[in-house]
């Protein structure tokens, strides 16, 4: 078996070949559909992350959702990812707003989502017609059942943090595994402990590839039997993998939730 390559240029010159006579395991996924025997492709696409988010709003009973990316390309992938899921599995997309990760105030982005400028609109209103001062206090819009946040850990601690002054109050607010820097709370993984212990300097944003590596080599002796039906699973560092016509290896990963800055795992059935 081959395992690599890496990147995506590569993996679609590999595709292109006409047979392969050995497994090869490419770790990066194109977007063409390719039918191609030995031929398998392992990524950590963000896409599986956002559809993962998606599931898990319609399980809960989820209907309508706001929507809040960074304005990259990677932020509209993502995005995108979520909302095709989200609105073929029936629920609604009230708004979307984009922010640029260059900022550190979004204000003028969450007040207007939340719904909270209206609310603010409808006091003054309310006080000019009755000409006098009223007690008030800014309520978010209840049109809402949660809203799905796209952002690297630093921007996703700054974006809670001012969605909360901002009365998001309990908003169920979901997000991908990008907003976890996984620092707090290590996995236990032998092979995690032992890339942490050999490394040297940071290794926060490589540690995503060593779990994909980690995945690649313990799944070997598993890919005829995936290659063959969706139903075998393996159940690995990256999430429940399985395999799909394609060849191409997806992911469903478990959900969690963050209490104090600690990841506590949440039992979906």
């Amino acid at each position: 078996i081959v395992i690599g390559p890496l990147d995506k240029t590569s993996v679609e010159l590999l595709a292109a070949h006409d047979t392969l006579t050995i497994p090869v395991l490419a770790l990066n996924r194109i977007n063409e559909d390719i039918e191609q025997n030995n031929f398998f492709q392992f990524a950590l696409a963000p896409e599986d992350d956002a559809r993962n988010q998606a599931e898990y709003a319609n399980k809960m009973g989820y209907k309508r959702a706001i929507v809040l990316s960074p304005r990259s390309d990677w932020g509209d992938r993502v995005a995108e990812a979520f909302t095709n899921e989200w609105r073929d599995s029936g629920g609604q997309l009230v708004t979307r707003a984009k922010y640029d990760e260059a900022e550190n105030d979004y204000s003028h982005i969450l007040t207007p989502i939340l719904g909270v400028d209206s609310s603010v609109q409808r006091y003054q209103n309310l006080r000019r017609t009755l000409g006098k001062s009223l007690e008030f206090e800014p309520r978010r819009r209840q049109d809402v059942d949660f809203l799905f946040m796209v952002g690297r850990p630093l921007k996703a601690r700054q974006l809670l943090t001012q969605l909360r002054f901002h009365r998001s109050g309990k908003l169920p607010i979901l997000a991908t595994s990008h907003a976890y820097g996984g620092e707090a709370n290590a996995q236990q993984d032998p092979a995690y402990t032992a890339v942490r212990r050999q490394a040297s300097g940071d290794v926060g944003s490589f540690i995503r590839l060593a779990a994909l590596g980690v995945d690649a080599y313990r799944m070997i002796p598993f890919l005829t039997a995936m290659s063959g039906s969706e139903d075998e699973k393996y159940n690995g560092a990256t999430g429940i993998l399985t395999i799909n016509e394609q060849g191409q290896i997806e992911r469903t990963m478990s959900f969690a939730t963050i209490r104090n800055g600690l990841i506590e795992p949440l039992n979906i059935e």
